[in-house]
């Protein structure tokens, strides 16, 4: 029997609709204990100063100090409050402040989906496909190959959104300062940096994003994209040349914030087909594996999944190989954007975000199906 592979580039990923259950949150798996985190590399960056203009916030009474309900998270608190610079905005901005345990739950539920499988499973359903064909077809407009700004494949922008927040039809409940210092008192944040609430704080501060709106999930990041806030403050792109990145309700700058820019050679997902005798334990074969991580050797090294012939461009598609349902299931060609992606996982820190894992799998097949491109049976991924 032939087993198959998929060549995947990093943004885009398809499916077509099957009979799959969606994954609702409470078919996640348990729980698991969190790694440790990885000892830094180098110093940490110094406590980021306090803007000049915040004379705005300083200005305004202390308001009450009341207990958020949680030990660790009165203890963290206090030690915000204790800091000669900026203890006073946090004493003004995190007063009143309540701990909800489901800010911690629902991380811990969201970090235990961790094999490819649970990822198939839980962001690739009939219902998330649908939706994503929708506002595909909607955006693109019968474009023969419709792109999202910046040469992003509209199909991977599309579903990386759907796997996000379902293209908005998901809200982010939590005020982002109460889950970020939840989240940090109970040793569930390491964030592309050191200060994160300090970083949600400047946004207030800053008068980039006022408070009512700065809405986050239980990733302790925020708006559709999911943006870190020091991300946010760096990177964010204004969409619609307004003058302002809104991440939460503007169409145009979410898409704009989605969109990951990939070489045309490197924008398709390629199904194919193993050779019949391939064994990646091979040292030989194995080193075909690595000379395509390399981009010494092309795609058509292998056979497509379909059996049908590969395009011409095929000669260009380079990617790392990868087998995440083991010897009898589906492989992989991960092409080029699998890192980018990998880091958009909301429940890895950044240092975990290596192609390999799931996320990038779904949010690929996800891509693929969206488009109307086929992939093979998603039972197989069970």
């Amino acid at each position: 029997m032939r087993r198959a592979i998929f060549l995947l580039p990093l943004l885009l990923a398809a499916c077509q609709p099957a009979t799959v259950r969606p994954a609702a949150l409470a078919d996640t798996p348990a729980a698991t204990p969190l790694p440790a985190p990885l000892p830094p590399s180098t110093p940490p960056p110094p406590m980021p100063p306090i803007p000049g203009d915040s004379a705005w916030l300083l200005a305004q009474p202390e308001p009450p100090i009341r207990p958020t309900g949680d030990a660790r998270v009165d203890a963290y608190r206090a030690e915000l409050f204790a800091d000669r610079a900026w203890g006073p905005v946090f004493r003004r901005l995190l007063a009143d402040l309540t701990a909800d345990p489901a800010i911690v739950a629902g991380y811990d539920r969201m970090r235990a989906i961790d094999e490819p499988a649970e990822y198939v499973r839980f962001y690739v359903t009939p219902e998330r496909i649908a939706a994503g064909r929708k506002i595909y077809r909607s955006i693109g407009q019968g474009a023969a190959r419709p792109t999202a700004g910046d040469g992003s494949p509209l199909e991977l922008t599309v579903a990386l959104w759907g796997a996000l927040s379902d293209y908005g039809a998901r809200r982010p409940e939590y005020d982002l300062l109460q889950a970020l210092v939840v989240l940090r008192a109970h040793d569930r944040l390491r964030l592309d940096t050191a200060f994160p609430v300090h970083d949600a704080a400047l946004l207030v501060l800053d008068r980039k994003v006022e408070r009512a709106k700065l809405k986050g999930w239980d990733s302790g990041r925020m708006g559709d994209v999911q943006y870190s806030p020091d991300f946010y403050r760096r990177m964010a792109r204004d969409g619609d040349g307004d003058g302002m990145a809104d991440i939460w309700d503007n169409r145009h700058d979410i898409l704009a914030n989605l969109a990951i820019p990939v070489r045309e050679e490197q924008a398709m997902l390629v199904i194919a087909v193993k050779p019949e005798n391939f064994d990646r334990s091979d040292p030989g074969q194995s080193r075909i594996v690595e000379a395509m991580a390399q981009q010494r050797m092309t795609a058509t090294y292998f056979k497509r999944w379909d059996g049908a012939p590969w395009p011409a461009a095929a000669i260009r598609w380079y990617g790392r190989y990868t087998e995440p349902f083991g010897k009898d299931g589906p492989a992989f060609l991960l092409m080029g954007a699998a890192d980018p992606i990998a880091y958009r996982d909301p429940y890895r820190d950044y240092y975990e975000g290596n192609a390999e894992r799931g996320f990038v799998l779904a949010v690929g097949l996800l891509a693929e199906a969206i488009a109307g491109r086929p992939i093979p049976d998603l039972a197989t991924m069970r």
